[in-house]
Order: structure tokens, then sequence, then C-alpha cells
């Protein structure tokens, strides 16, 4: 049977930034869907989505999901292209932390708590970008010298941005025994519900590092 391509693409600049494909002014969405040609279809990603896709005969639209398992098959997909893209943005996009992250589609936190969007009108889980995020070293922090390292998520705090913007990371580390997430370094993308997986300021964890919030001030 053989295996079948799905890709994300988007540009770079000269100097290696990401160019995360911006909303459509219609609202029809952001990157195009392609099947080697664009086609008419727009998905909430920075990002255009290469397929082999089943398409309309005029080559615009996709079959019918709901008639077509096989197009269903590559949308679902998606969420592991996202959690590359995620791996790419350690590796080798970290200078450009804003701008890679804007590529992330937006997604909306059920009742349940997890998180999902609509794609193509298909109701789309990201739990799996959640798991990397549990296991693997993705998650962009900052060192005591407010340079970036990643860590899992659970190595992770997310404290409110005033805080990493006012505050100096070894203060912020010391005080709550924890690297935040390097807000500063993230633009708007500090606000994905995706970092609210990670660990974030309480009263109890106030409460608990109440001794080592006076040692970092003395």
């Amino acid at each position: 049977t053989g295996d079948e391509e799905v890709s994300l693409f988007f540009s770079l600049d000269v100097a290696g930034k990401p160019q995360p494909i911006a909303a459509a002014a219609d609202g029809s969405g952001r990157g195009f869907v392609h099947a080697v040609l664009p086609t008419e279809l727009r998905v909430p990603v920075g990002a255009n989505l290469q397929g082999s896709w089943l398409l309309s005969v005029d080559r615009q639209r996709l079959q019918d999901f709901a008639d077509n398992a096989w197009n269903r098959a590559l949308l679902m997909v998606l969420p592991r292209l996202l959690v590359l893209l995620l791996r790419w943005i350690a590796q080798v996009a970290f200078e450009h932390l804003a701008l890679a992250y804007a590529i992330l589609p937006e997604m909306e936190q059920t009742q349940k708590g997890d998180l999902k969007s609509s794609i193509l009108g298909q109701e789309t889980s990201w739990e799996p970008l959640r798991a990397a995020l549990r296991t693997e070293p993705l998650v962009p922090t900052l060192k005591a010298d407010g340079s970036v390292v990643f860590v899992k998520a659970h190595e992770a705090l997310w404290v409110p941005p005033p805080f990493v913007e006012l505050l100096p990371p070894s203060f912020l580390i010391d005080w709550f025994g924890l690297p935040p997430l390097a807000a500063s370094k993230l633009g708007d993308s500090v606000w994905h519900p995706l970092w609210f997986s990670i660990r974030q300021i309480d009263k109890a964890l106030l409460q608990q590092r109440r001794k080592s919030l006076a040692t970092a001030i003395s």
C-alpha cells in the first residue's frame, strides 16, 4: 500500500525567521490546503497543509469528510505535524519564538479540560501536543541569566507576563523553584491555551514558597 506524506510548509525570510500566514480578511482561515496546487480551502494554522487529498471535480475543494475516510485520515495527522513543529522550534527556531509559535492555531478548552478546534468542519483534538509537552523538553523557559532553555511541562511555571517583564529570571527561579515560561520572548503567543497545560501560580504555591520569597528579597 505504501505511505502517504502530509506536511505543513511556510516561508522563512533571509534571516531564517518564520513567516506565519495571517488570517484572511474574509475570516476563511489562514494557510491554504494544497494537493500539490492550492485549493480554495484554508485551515486556521499559520502554515499551508499539503496532502494527497481526494478533491472535488473542480479541484478546489475536498471530497466530503462524511463520505471519505481517506481525507479524514489525512486531516487527523495534523496534530502530529504540530508536534513536529514544536520540536523544530525547540531545535532550530528558538531565536524567533514569537513568530514560530504564531503558526499554531487557536484552540479552545472544553469543560472537561481538553483542547480542541474545528478544522475544515471536523472537531480536532490537540491532546497529542499536550502529551508531547509532558514527555519532551518543548516548553521554552528562562534560565537565571535570561537565556532560553526548553524543559518538560512539569519542570516549568506559567508566570503572569508582567512578573517576567519586571523581575529578573534569577529572582523568579529563587522564589518559585521553577523556571518561568519565557513570556518575554513569546509575544502574544504567551496567552495560547497550550501553555496553560503547565503549572500556574496559585495560593498553595505562594504559601509554600513564602520563605523562598523572603530569601530572594534579602
